[in-house]
């Protein structure tokens, strides 16, 4: 909560998606909704509710099945974000096989659908 000494702000925003509202949360408890208009239908999308909160260095996002995944932002203060972790590059080309072998596409030729669905269900 705020002190009294300082006026309200804002200590998260919440887009749910489901609802279609924009929901803007004040350090002293209070709410304001706005409708959420975007191009196209995004309530086929994965993700419910996005949570931002400036305090973050990321955004928490809860998917349409009720799971959350952080997604870290990148830093614009000249900090490493990657030293010390694992760096993973993923070629666009294999996420497209295992998409389409997952979805049951028959244009994926039997070798590759096979080793798709391997790699899915480990």
């Amino acid at each position: 909560m705020a002190s009294p000494d300082s006026p309200p702000a804002i200590v998260l925003v919440t887009m749910d998606i489901e609802a279609a509202t924009v929901i803007f949360t004040r350090s002293d408890g209070k709410e304001a909704r706005f409708p959420l208009t975007l191009g196209g239908d995004i309530r086929q999308d994965a993700l419910a509710r996005p949570h931002f909160c400036p305090g973050w260095d990321g955004v928490l996002a809860t998917t349409r099945a009720g799971e959350d995944v952080f997604l870290e932002l990148p830093r614009h203060d000249g900090a490493d974000q990657l030293s010390g972790r694992l760096v993973v590059y993923l070629d666009q080309n294999q996420w497209n096989t295992l998409a389409k072998a997952v979805a049951g596409a028959s244009s994926v030729p039997d070798p590759d659908r096979d080793a798709a669905v391997t790699r899915r269900a480990s």
